[in-house]
């Protein structure tokens, strides 16, 4: 329970670096391309966690590598809202963005609560590895496709 209480505080502390992170590449790189290349660097935050739970420190400092990273790509999927939709669409765009962020902020939980009855911890987390590729994908994509910034 404790070493839970630290992850989440290491992941927390993740979070205040990635958004700093991202105020200083954004300058020089656009915010599609920081998004896939935070997204690669989540996955082998997550492998690398998945792999050293219950060694304590290093597990830690991948939880907090891996929410540098998940929030570096909130905040440039935010910083892409902007460029990537058209003026006459961007609110509603960019609202389905945030939604689809919230519902999976409440079905991940109760997905979660039923996977514990089937799956280790381990294989729990290295699940997330498939969304985070699906958001690499994306992101080129979107780099591609839209003149995002």
């Amino acid at each position: 329970m404790g070493a839970g209480a630290s992850a989440g505080i290491m992941i927390s502390i993740g979070t205040m670096a990635g958004a700093l992170i991202y105020g200083l590449v954004a300058l020089r790189r656009s915010s599609a391309e920081f998004a896939w290349i935070a997204a690669i660097i989540a996955i082998a935050s997550v492998v690398g966690f998945a792999l050293t739970l219950g060694s304590g420190g290093i597990a830690f400092l991948w939880a907090a590598l891996l929410g540098a990273a998940v929030y570096g790509i909130i905040v440039a999927y935010t910083g892409m809202a902007n460029s990537a939709y058209p003026v006459s669409t961007r609110a509603k765009g960019y609202g389905v963005m945030v939604g689809i962020g919230r519902i999976g902020a409440i079905l991940s939980p109760i997905l979660a609560g039923y996977a514990v009855g089937f799956a280790s911890t381990k294989v729990m987390y290295l699940a997330l590895v498939l969304p985070l590729a699906v958001i690499v994908a994306l992101s080129v994509r979107v780099g591609r496709t839209a003149r995002v910034q």
